[in-house]
């Protein structure tokens, strides 16, 4: 079988009793794609809604850790001393880890509504006791970013796939690529297929970046965009020597 065909199917997942008709490669790598955005977009949310229980976890474990955010005084209660007159307070609490509120009330002196914001605590990053789905709050993050890269990638990758294949256009009042979401009237879309004359080869596919290659690429443009930050840092830097 031909090396071209072999590196097609490997990259994309086909079968290879699948029948390597261009037309239905280009439609199943777009629907391919689009099926990895929509498993990448679940997995994400799922990471979310993890992302938001570790810090319940951290307080079923280590307890609470409230400050007052708001009170009601209801009345004195006649007793005093050098602090004052004695009051009776409906008080709100509010743990600053997990965000649970708590009420109270009681008699004191005086009370003051304390600063919140909402923090995560440093222990809770690796505390390897508390795992959503094997992994710790930091890998959980970790992994949240890697998922939203890789959308970001396949989001990228339907507008490579139509500079290299050509846009699959479905018509109504206009004309709209249904692998890039590109919409186009009718004028537009005559003109688009007169400049650009698609050419459709098995290399077309084969030539599409992988997430790791995306990656690699992306690295090599932050090391560059650095290296040049430094080299105009030092050009300024000389010029007022």
């Amino acid at each position: 079988m031909n090396i071209v065909i072999n590196k097609i199917i490997k990259k994309w997942n086909l079968k290879k009793e699948q029948p390597i008709d261009l037309n239905q490669l280009k439609l199943n790598v777009i629907h391919g794609n689009e099926n990895e955005i929509n498993k990448a977009n679940d997995e994400l949310e799922k990471l979310k809604d993890n992302l938001d229980f570790f810090p319940k976890l951290y307080c079923q474990k280590n307890g609470h850790s409230y400050v007052v955010t708001s009170y009601y005084n209801k009345g004195e209660t006649g007793r005093h001393s050098f602090a004052g007159y004695e009051s009776i307070y409906e008080i709100t609490y509010k743990c600053t880890v997990c965000g649970h509120y708590h009420y109270s009330e009681g008699a004191t002196f005086s009370i003051n509504r304390e600063y919140y914001e909402r923090k995560i605590p440093n222990d809770l990053y690796d505390d390897k006791d508390l795992q959503i789905d094997g992994r710790t709050y930091r890998m959980t993050l970790e992994e949240i970013s890697r998922l939203e890269d890789y959308i970001v990638y396949r989001q990228k990758l339907k507008k490579k796939i139509c500079e290299l294949a050509g846009h699959r256009m479905k018509r109504s009042s206009y004309y709209k690529c249904i692998c890039c979401g590109k919409e186009m009237s009718f004028d537009e879309y005559r003109d688009y297929l007169k400049d650009n004359p698609i050419t459709l080869t098995r290399e077309t596919f084969a030539s599409l970046p992988t997430f790791e290659e995306y990656q690699n690429e992306k690295k090599q443009e932050e090391i560059s965009n650095t290296d040049s930050k430094i080299i105009t840092k030092k050009m300024k830097y000389n010029k007022y020597k």
